[in-house]
């Protein structure tokens, strides 16, 4: 099976893909185009961040995929917020945590951003997709992971608590631990 999934920036996708991986036992590959990373299995699971996903398209390149999946986040301002704080770090992938100071001094920043990412989110939406779930659907509510799971074909996922809420990168009295399915 190779399965690719189109996300947006600062969506989750790293852990969902390496969720996924895990569940089906075939190999995950974080954002291949941009880590020049060469797929050494005839099954995979790729990630792309949608950027990467239009200069493949661009350029004319389009992998062959048995299933897709779309991924994006609905809060663009809290994934402007995640992608400021990245960027000034250097730390993509780290928890880390932020002071109302700290989001305040950065207001018009993360004012541009979140049109950013919103324009993001509707290139996106029309690219090849057929399965769309969000981050919130995953990470929040749990609600999408039940779709995932079907559409996969996994019979008994063993491994929901690399999905749990409590995970995410941004920690704060708002991320409470909760049954995802």
């Amino acid at each position: 099976m190779r399965i690719g999934i189109i996300a947006t920036p600062r969506s989750g996708g790293k852990a969902f893909g390496e969720w996924m991986s895990l569940e089906l036992g075939i190999p995950f590959y974080h954002e291949p185009h941009t880590f020049k990373t060469e797929i050494t299995s005839d099954k995979w699971i790729q990630k792309w961040l949608v950027g990467e996903w239009w200069d493949m398209v661009w350029k004319g390149i389009q992998p062959e995929g048995d299933k897709w999946i779309r991924l994006w986040r609905e809060d663009s301002k809290e994934v402007a917020i995640s992608t400021i704080k990245a960027r000034e770090s250097g730390e993509w992938h780290t928890q880390y945590t932020l002071t109302e100071d700290w989001i305040k001094e950065r207001e018009n920043e993360i004012l541009t951003e979140t049109k950013r990412v919103d324009s993001d989110r509707e290139w996106l939406k029309s690219f090849k997709g057929e399965l769309d779930i969000t981050y919130e659907g995953i990470y929040n509510s749990g609600g999408d992971i039940q779709r995932v799971i079907d559409y996969l074909g996994i019979d008994e996922p063993k491994y929901l608590h690399m999905l749990d809420s409590s995970l995410r990168l941004r920690g704060d009295k708002r991320n409470k631990t909760k049954r995802l399915i």
